[in-house]
């Protein structure tokens, strides 16, 4: 609350539109998070191995019970997260841009001619 009172009268300098929810994530992005919540849950199997499972430990709530907080908590992570992939599968495809017009391409020839040199290749900067 602290940081949000001290940055609310800078609010016009953070001007960027954007949204996490729309950005695209990398196939190494989804790995990561797949492996980190696979691992989350390894870890947690492994941790409580001599607790035996029961359909109590979902409604056990104590200062010490550490087995049914971190089933919840795995379940509170893994949750979102396959409600975002699936919301992300099911949305609608993005519509098809249109083709340049012939008065577009001729003035994008125009501008091309008019730079000398372009740096469209590969160059080593180092030496």
């Amino acid at each position: 609350m602290l940081m949000l009172v001290a940055l609310l009268p800078c609010h016009k300098y953070f001007y960027r539109k954007a949204s996490l929810i729309s950005e695209r994530f990398s196939t190494a992005w989804i790995a990561s998070i797949i492996l980190v919540l696979v691992g989350s849950v390894w870890m947690a199997l492994f941790s409580f191995k001599h607790v035996e499972y029961s359909n109590e430990l979902w409604w056990h709530f104590s200062l010490s019970g550490d087995a049914p907080r971190t089933l919840r908590a795995m379940i509170g992570a893994i949750g979102p997260a396959l409600f975002f992939g699936m919301a992300r599968l099911l949305r609608p495809a993005p519509p098809e841009p249109a083709l340049p017009t012939a008065a577009e391409l001729e003035r994008a020839r125009i501008i091309i001619e008019r730079i000398p040199e372009s740096l469209g290749e590969s160059r080593s900067f180092g030496g």
